[in-house]
């Protein structure tokens, strides 16, 4: 997802910059909420300045034009550890696009309790083994999402480094400094739940979460 957990700023991450399971927090904040003047998150994968629409798009089907890797783990299918970071609050990119992407819910196979929305146990389940602590059983969930923990290379930030990954639910957006966040006031914070899980899929199973080792993100081609 288009949105990073920065070390030393965020509620999910420890001392170290590792991921707290089981916590909540705020991957794209709202203005005041940040250490870092002048962003807030958001990320621009393929460093083209396609601003807020293809930020947009990317929160919707989560793809990128690059493969991205962890900075001490470089591997051959990956294109870049480093991402530019998109300035602003992007207000109607971040709503229009979760609004999008959580359309799609409820995801087949996975809402059982006639509600629409693919819940948190029903996305994951406690692992019979207990290490991890949850299995994934609705991969195709736009509930989801991979984020990536990041450093900044530089102040006014401009790029930034990943340094790991944490498997993550999506809850949503909520409004921030306004009581609607319409007529340009306010702005969007989007809240997600970190996981300590196993992710399987239809295809078999691939691995237990590592968040040291690089992701492989679907890539657009010619």
């Amino acid at each position: 997802m288009p949105w990073a957990l920065l070390e030393g700023d965020s509620l999910c991450l420890d001392a170290k910059g590792d991921a707290i399971f089981n916590t909540d927090c705020a991957v794209k904040v709202g203005a005041g909420s940040s250490a870092i003047t002048g962003w807030y998150g958001a990320l621009d994968y393929d460093g083209n300045g396609g601003g807020s629409s293809e930020y947009e798009s990317n929160i919707v089907d989560n793809e990128t034009a690059n493969s991205y890797c962890v900075v001490t783990e470089p591997s051959p299918e990956c294109d870049a550890y480093a991402i530019n970071a998109l300035t602003g609050n992007k207000v109607g990119g971040t709503g229009q696009g979760i609004d999008a992407r959580l359309a799609l819910e409820p995801t087949s196979g996975c809402s059982k309790d006639g509600n629409d929305i693919d819940d948190f146990d029903e996305v994951f389940v406690p692992n019979p083994g207990g290490n991890p602590s949850y299995l994934v059983v609705c991969p195709d969930s736009p509930r989801l999402v991979i984020i990536p923990i990041v450093t900044i290379d530089q102040t006014p930030v401009q790029t930034v480094t990943i340094g790991g990954w944490t498997l993550a639910y999506l809850n949503g957006y909520s409004c921030v400094g306004a009581q609607s966040c319409s007529g340009a006031k306010g702005h969007w914070e989007v809240s997600i739940t970190i996981v300590d899980a196993v992710y399987s899929q239809t295809a078999g199973f691939l691995s237990a979460f590592d968040p040291t080792n690089g992701i492989v993100v679907r890539r657009l081609i010619e």
